[in-house]
């Protein structure tokens, strides 16, 4: 499996794999598809914003920066990618309520904490249901905006870590090839200079031995010089 193919699988199982607890917990109060919607939703904003944030961190070359430096750009990074995954989600979940809601208002009664209540009519539950909707202060959504952006910075503070831990055993890898070939390099270079220093007092002492057996046997001689020239 190549890299990009091991990449991508593990970013969609990496956010699929975190958005299923949210859907277990949202398909409790609210309709099987519109959960399931909205955390698929999720999982697409989560993948395109990482894959985008992997993009300009490859560019700037975080990879090669130190921690004390590299620290303070994630933790900026995973709130700014927070935020836009919080507004992005909210809104896509916003979109998905009002059409639920204008198909079939008391599928909503779960996400509203509304008991079901025997013998109310609906104009009656309309009611309660704007009632409880108003009830919805500022401060209350302030505090789910918060929790929505608190999570998922964290998720990507949580990706940063795993990306970032990636590239240093990558680098450490790499390094650790480069010293083996540094090595290897240096070996052939020793192994070289021996050869130099070795041959020039073979050739010497063949010479030498060449030259006696001339006067001796001129054919043993000639066989000689024959077989150095090899």
């Amino acid at each position: 499996m190549n890299k990009t193919t091991l990449y991508w699988l593990l970013q969609f199982g990496g956010w699929a794999g975190l958005m299923l607890t949210s859907f277990l917990a949202m398909v409790v109060i609210l309709p099987f598809f519109p959960a399931f919607g909205a955390n698929s939703i999720s999982v697409l904003l989560g993948v395109l914003i990482s894959h985008v944030y992997r993009g300009y961190v490859k560019r700037k070359n975080w990879k090669d920066l130190k921690v004390p430096k590299l620290v303070p750009r994630v933790l900026i990074a995973s709130i700014v990618q927070g935020l836009v995954m919080t507004v992005l989600s909210l809104s896509a979940l916003a979109g998905m309520f009002v059409i639920l809601f204008h198909s079939d208002p008391s599928a909503l009664d779960g996400f509203l904490g509304l008991p079901v209540i025997e013998g109310v009519d609906e104009a009656t539950m309309a009611k309660i249901r704007e009632a409880t909707i108003q009830n919805y202060s500022g401060s209350k959504l302030l505090i789910y905006l918060f929790s929505y952006l608190i999570s998922f910075a964290i998720y990507f503070i949580s990706w940063s870590s795993l990306y970032f831990a990636y590239q240093y055993l990558q680098k450490t890898r790499e390094f650790e090839i480069e010293k083996w070939k540094l090595s290897a390099s240096v070996k052939d270079a020793e192994l070289n200079a021996l050869k130099a220093q070795i041959n020039p007092h073979f050739i010497f002492n063949s010479l030498n031995n060449i030259r006696s057996l001339v006067a001796e046997d001129t054919e043993r001689a000639r066989d000689s010089i024959t077989h150095l020239s090899d």
